[in-house]
C-alpha cells in the first residue's frame, strides 16, 4: 500500500511537471520579510517618536485651567491618531516576523515586547534628534485634515488661545517695564499688564518671538499676566533625553519657517 501510494506521487510529480523551488527563493523571502519587519519598527519608532513629543510637551503646568484633574487631562492631550498609528505598525512588524524562516519559534508576547522596545529605543533617539516634531511639522504645512485634527501645534494654539481661562498665546509687538503688547494667533491685539509677572530663566522675551501667558482678562484687549512662558519649551540646556530640549536640524527649520508664517499674518 506505502508503495503504491509512492508511486502515485512520484507519477503526479512527473505529470505536473514539479519541480523543487530553488534554495534562493527561500532566502529571498526571509530576507524580504525580515527587511519588511525592519521597516515597519523603523516607521512605528518613528510614531513613538511623535508621541513623545507630543506627550511631552503637553502643557502640564496649566492643566488644572482646562481640566477637572490630572487624569481627564491625562486622556484629553492623549495622541490617539499615533497610538494607533504605532500599533497598526507593529502588527505589521508581527506579521512579518512571523513568516520569517524561524518565526514561529518566537511567542506572541515574545515579538510584541520585542516591537515595542525596539521602537521605544529608536523613537527615544528620534525624538533627541528631533524628528518628533518636525514630522509634526511637515503634516501641519501638508495635510489640512492633520493640521485641523491631529496636530501638536494647532492644539497647543486653540489650548492657549482662552484668554477667558487665563491662558493667551501671541507674538511679543513692544515691550517696556510695566507693559507689553501682543498680537495673538488670531491677529488680535492686546495690552499686557507684565508688572507684577513671573518671567522663568532664559525665556526669550523679544519683540516678534511668540510666548504664552498665564494670568487673567481684565477687559477687551487687555490681559494682566501673572507669568511669561516661551511657546517652545526648553531653556536652553540639554536635559534628560525625553524631557523638553532646545530644538536642533532639522526641528529649527520648520519652527523659523512657521514663525516667519504666523509673524506676517
Amino acid at each position: 500500500m506505502n508503495q503504491d501510494l509512492g508511486h502515485k506521487i512520484i507519477e503526479t510529480i512527473k505529470d505536473e511537471g514539479l519541480r523543487p523551488k530553488p534554495r534562493w527563493q527561500f532566502l529571498l523571502k526571509n530576507y524580504v520579510l525580515w527587511g519588511l519587519t525592519l521597516l515597519a519598527i523603523l516607521i512605528g519608532s518613528l510614531s513613538f517618536a511623535v508621541i513623545i513629543y507630543m506627550f511631552v510637551n503637553s502643557d502640564w503646568e496649566v492643566y488644572a485651567l482646562v481640566a477637572d484633574n490630572i487624569t481627564a487631562y491625562v486622556f484629553l492631550i492623549l495622541p490617539y491618531f499615533w497610538i494607533l498609528f504605532l500599533a497598526l505598525f507593529a502588527l505589521v512588524a508581527y506579521y512579518n516576523l512571523r513568516h520569517t524562516k524561524n518565526g514561529y519559534r518566537f511567542s506572541l508576547s515574545a515579538i510584541f515586547w520585542y516591537v515595542v522596545f525596539s521602537s521605544f529605543v529608536l523613537g527615544a533617539f528620534w525624538y533627541n534628534f528631533g524628528l518628533g516634531q518636525t514630522i509634526d511639522s511637515i503634516l501641519t504645512d501638508s495635510l489640512p485634515l492633520y493640521h485641523r485634527f491631529i496636530s501638536k501645534h494647532s492644539h497647543r494654539a486653540q489650548l492657549w488661545q482662552q484668554p477667558e481661562k487665563g491662558l493667551l498665546v501671541g507674538f511679543v509687538l513692544s515691550i517696556d517695564d510695566q507693559q507689553l503688547t501682543l498680537k495673538d494667533f488670531r491677529g488680535y491685539k492686546w495690552e499686557v499688564d507684565v508688572s507684577n509677572c513671573v518671567i522663568p530663566p532664559r525665556t526669550n522675551l523679544q519683540t516678534g518671538w511668540p510666548v504664552r501667558l498665564v494670568g487673567e482678562q481684565t477687559g477687551s484687549g487687555l490681559f494682566r499676566a501673572s507669568r511669561v512662558m516661551p511657546w517652545l519649551r526648553y531653556e536652553g540646556s540639554e536635559p534628560f533625553i525625553l524631557m523638553p530640549r532646545q530644538p536642533r536640524l532639522p526641528e529649527r527649520i520648520f519652527i523659523n519657517l512657521r514663525i516667519i508664517k504666523q509673524r506676517g499674518a
